[in-house]
């Protein structure tokens, strides 16, 4: 009962304070500039290091060091058409192997809608909360595969989007796997100095699958999210927040997980000021896990579901500096401790990324 009164009061606070999930800015896909040439070439490169000091059974740590270099080519006939082809290379530093994934899509554009048919890049421009899309995804799974329709306007906006991860045939002894999401935001209130949003996120992942020749279960996630985005806009700085109710259950028909269902609660308070981002994070879950999510929200480890903390309670602060270096060059670096408030253990994750984006059309020579 403690705990209970102690989250009111805690969101509470937070409720009369603002967008506080970082922007990932370094990350997000980058409109080339307005040309009159219908062809137009990308070169998209990234290098990054993460390195997550962790020692818990939950998330025993990771180090991600490695480069991207992905080549693009667009084709846009008319107006409401555009063809994006390319190849995303990726090497990770200490492997042998160099990864090839090929890149294609069709885009299509009519009034406020988007419809985008076979590649997506990339994982993070949903813009999806940690606790149901882990932002590391971005070293490890970049593209998505399947279709996208958005639609914006001047005071709100639909992401729905299907990424189809694995496909099966007849007798196939794998299972389909496939993630579908679908975020819808709310401008409530939008000034000069102050802004109020609702954001309501519902995420779908399915393994199974009717003609494969498996043993495997069957299993379906939902993983839902409704939140109060708050900002408050000053000469020289921002006041950030984001405060989120999320609820996690299995609809499979036979339970596939330690947990069928649960909960969590995701207050965040910072400040943005210039090129720094400051930002302090409450987490409080109890048996909630979603697949996708930053392993240090779930409730079980990402070892394997016989290793479970039935609650997990975390307070995380992030220090983000990104800045545009020169022309098409960007650089994001990061340093995020945490404090597990029911291990009593303190860990920390440091990392940066280096993003260089080079333009090339007619209008260009």
């Amino acid at each position: 009962m403690k705990k209970v009164i102690l989250l009111l009061i805690v969101y509470a606070f937070c409720i009369f304070a603002m967008k506080a999930q970082i922007a990932n800015t370094a990350f997000m896909p980058i409109q080339g500039p307005t040309s009159t040439s219908a062809l137009q070439g990308e070169l998209d490169v990234t290098t990054y290091f993460k390195n997550n000091e962790y020692f818990t059974k939950i998330n025993p740590g990771q180090t991600y060091l490695g480069w991207q270099l992905f080549p693009k080519i667009s084709f846009t006939p008319n107006k409401k058409v555009n063809l994006k082809g390319g190849f995303l290379f990726q090497k990770t530093t200490g492997l042998d192997t160099t990864f090839v994934r090929p890149y294609f899509a069709i885009e299509t554009q009519f009034k406020k809608w988007k419809i985008t048919f076979g590649s997506i890049d990339n994982t993070l421009k949903h813009q999806l909360i940690e606790p149901l899309m882990d932002y590391e995804s971005y070293y490890n799974e970049r593209l998505e595969e399947g279709f996208e329709i958005e639609y914006m306007d001047s005071s709100k906006s639909l992401d729905l989007w299907i990424d189809w991860e694995e496909a099966i045939t007849r007798n196939s002894v794998n299972q389909e796997r496939f993630f579908v999401g679908l975020k819808a935001n709310k401008k409530l209130i939008n000034t000069a100095k102050f802004s109020m949003e609702l954001p309501i996120t519902t995420t779908f992942y399915h393994k199974g699958g009717s003609i494969n020749n498996t043993e495997s279960n069957v299993s379906t996630r939902i993983g839902s999210a409704l939140g109060l985005k708050l900002r408050f806009k000053g000469k020289n700085n921002t006041i950030i927040l984001d405060n989120y109710g999320l609820y996690s259950y299995d609809l499979s028909p036979s339970i596939s997980h330690t947990f069928q269902d649960g909960y969590g609660m995701y207050l965040n308070l910072g400040i943005q000021r210039k090129k720094m981002t400051y930002l302090a994070s409450y987490w409080y879950g109890e048996e909630f896990y979603t697949p996708k999510s930053g392993p240090l929200f779930n409730s079980t480890s990402i070892e394997g579901q016989q290793i479970v903390e039935r609650i997990r309670e975390i307070f995380l602060l992030r220090f983000v500096y990104t800045q545009q270096l020169s022309k098409g060059l960007q650089v994001d670096l990061r340093a995020e401790p945490y404090y597990d408030l029911q291990n009593k253990e303190i860990e920390y994750a440091i990392g940066f990324v280096f993003r260089y984006n080079l333009f090339v059309n007619k209008d260009s020579f």
